[in-house]
């Protein structure tokens, strides 16, 4: 039966074009496909129900995937910055060998 399961798997996979669960992109396919199930329903309360909340759940995979590429930004900022500049408290502290801070010993 496993191996059914996973046949019958890849086949939907390849169809619909879907991967895992394992990113935003993956998780926005899964719901364009339900919503676009959703809004063939006749309709009625609980399709509408069903639009909204397809709704509701569109706006947060949005803006999770901002957030994904506004931190991305500010990650490759930061780095760079990091890469041009060095920073004083890196340096070496010729006295720091002369005398001993407390703390300093492991």
């Amino acid at each position: 039966m496993g191996g059914m399961r996973r046949k019958r798997e890849a086949t939907i996979r390849l169809a619909y074009d879907v991967g895992g669960l394992g990113s935003v992109d993956d998780i926005r396919r899964y719901a364009e496909l339900a919503m676009n199930d959703t809004v063939s329903l006749d309709n009625g309360p609980q399709r509408n129900r069903l639009i909204f909340y397809g709704c509701q759940v569109a706006a947060t995979l949005l803006k999770t995937g901002e957030l994904e590429d506004r931190i991305e930004s500010l990650e490759a900022a930061v780095k760079a910055h990091k890469d041009d500049h060095h920073s004083v408290y890196e340096e070496h502290d010729e006295l720091a060998d002369r005398f001993e801070l407390p703390g300093d010993r492991p």
